[in-house]
């Protein structure tokens, strides 16, 4: 019965996920300094999210993040002049946050390219590559974490059969 309301409930976040994660654009403060940036929204604590967008980065595009700023309800994060050859053949400054909203988290990405952020209309090819950095970090998080939740109510199943058993004899 938990089983079958837990798959209820993953296809209700899965369907919600879907509206929530459309990438858009907002001002983002990075530690000072505010930026142009692409946002996305995920259901899931930020917790959760921050361990695996720092291993995006790290396994993806081979970039380490620094860490910025961490207070309560976020964490920012900078790799400075890297180099991301989908967005920009020079080296790029990197800005990312992660913040937690009841029980959803925020991430935030600004790309610099000589020091200035990258909008739809300064460089839209840029733009379009982070646009699909956030459409690809998406679909690696949502996979990982509900593999995650899966495996979870899979023990959970497991120890309720064993208890189960446990109380027939």
């Amino acid at each position: 019965m938990n089983y079958l309301r837990f798959l209820t409930l993953l296809v209700a976040i899965l369907i919600s996920s879907l509206a929530y994660g459309q990438v858009r654009s907002a001002m983002t403060t990075y530690e000072d300094e505010s930026y142009s940036s692409l946002r996305i929204t995920l259901d899931a604590p930020a917790d959760d999210v921050e361990e695996i967008w720092e291993d995006f980065w790290d396994d993806r595009y081979d970039i380490d993040l620094d860490r910025l700023d961490k207070d309560r309800n976020s964490l920012a994060q900078r790799a400075e002049q890297v180099k991301l050859p989908l967005v920009h053949p020079g080296n790029i400054d990197v800005y990312t946050k992660v913040t937690d909203t009841d029980n959803r988290s925020d991430v935030a990405l600004a790309l610099l390219i000589d020091g200035s952020a990258v909008t739809e209309r300064s460089d839209p090819a840029a733009y379009r590559a982070a646009e699909a950095i956030l459409n690809e970090f998406r679909t690696v998080f949502y996979t990982k974490y509900f593999d995650e939740q899966l495996a979870e109510a899979r023990d959970e199943l497991e120890d309720m059969r064993d208890d189960s058993q446990d109380d027939s004899k």
